[in-house]
């Protein structure tokens, strides 16, 4: 008896130990979960003085938000103010804006009851935070060129710089002309997206396909990161700026999917990569994260590919096939 006992022991002590490893990689948390399957979101930003998070939903074309509480309600409903997905958010506390891009990029990115003639439509929208009412649209039309705004980021003096990614440009809405007007082009074979500023705001980190650009916006002169050897900064969605180092959100590379690069003092390379989570089970195409203090919280599973293939030209889709959305968290 004491011998099968023993035997048995040391069974589940083995098969601990060899599936401890996995369980180890995960490191991040679960902040909060949205129990809207279908939402399909992209973008989440963070208001800290209501500790309010908004998520934006590509397929639904609206923004939630998520008090302190956990309470989950509509910023806007459905189409609103003629919202497309919703993609790239941030919030400009001083000036309680909800910065917002709504682009639509056809069957690549499924859109509820959208209209069939406006296939490379983009805009930003500039919300009142604490009234969810729209301030201004700011309009790019599908002619004579395809638009995918995608993300952004606002500076101190409440100037937004844009990604566009089909159109391979920077947009800029200065606080001072109120106009969305070209900044930098880096070519149609680039596909800008993710993108932040130092803390200084004296340079503009720009994801682009395989490299990371910084922009000094003094004289707009820019060059690419120098990686490590034999490293390439990947595919990146969110990109954002942390003591001296980016942290990178990769949703396609197998076994590196969220990475901080730490930079040298000249903000010229990357002198050490970190992958800060890698295999978490709940990962089904990460997009974009906001920086809280010390944590950066993403969402987990945007199942925008996934959602691709479930996809019906006619609209229809199993919607049984789909998960609840989650954001994690994890300490930087």
């Amino acid at each position: 008896m004491k011998t099968v006992f023993f035997k048995s022991c040391s069974l589940i002590l083995f098969a601990f130990l060899m599936f401890l490893p996995l369980f180890a990689q995960e490191k991040s948390r679960t902040a909060f979960k949205i129990n809207e399957p279908e939402l399909i979101p992209e973008g989440i930003a963070y208001d800290s003085r209501t500790k309010t998070f908004f998520v934006g939903s590509t397929y639904l074309r609206k923004i939630i938000s998520i008090d302190k509480k956990g309470v989950t309600k509509n910023f806007t409903v459905e189409a609103q103010d003629g919202l497309r997905g919703v993609l790239g958010m941030r919030v400009d506390e001083k000036r309680r804006v909800l910065w917002a891009i709504s682009s639509d990029a056809g069957l690549a990115m499924p859109l509820k009851n959208r209209e069939r003639d406006c296939i490379g439509c983009s805009e930003v929208f500039k919300y009142n935070l604490d009234t969810g009412k729209l301030i201004k649209k700011y309009v790019l039309k599908n002619k004579p060129d395809q638009h995918f705004l995608n993300d952004l980021v606002v500076n101190s003096k409440g100037d937004i710089y844009i990604t566009d990614m089909v159109h391979g440009t920077i947009y800029l809405i200065s606080s001072k002309t109120d106009e969305l007007r070209e900044f930098l082009s880096f070519g149609k074979t680039s596909y800008p997206n993710g993108i932040d500023l130092s803390s200084d705001e004296k340079t503009l980190f720009v994801a682009l396909n395989e490299k990371i650009a910084a922009i000094d916006l003094q004289n707009r002169a820019s060059h690419f990161l120098t990686m490590p050897p034999d490293e390439k900064a990947g595919i990146i969605d969110g990109l954002y700026f942390y003591k001296n180092s980016l942290i990178a959100i990769q949703p396609f590379d197998a076994g590196k999917t969220i990475v901080r690069y730490y930079l040298n003092d000249k903000q010229t390379a990357v002198v050490k990569t970190e992958i800060i989570e890698a295999t978490h089970q709940l990962l089904n195409q990460p997009t974009t994260g906001v920086i809280v203090g010390r944590d950066f919280f993403y969402i987990a599973n945007s199942q925008l590919q996934y959602f691709r293939k479930l996809f019906q030209p006619d609209g229809k889709f199993d919607k049984s096939k789909l998960t609840d959305v989650y954001v994690l968290k994890i300490g930087i």
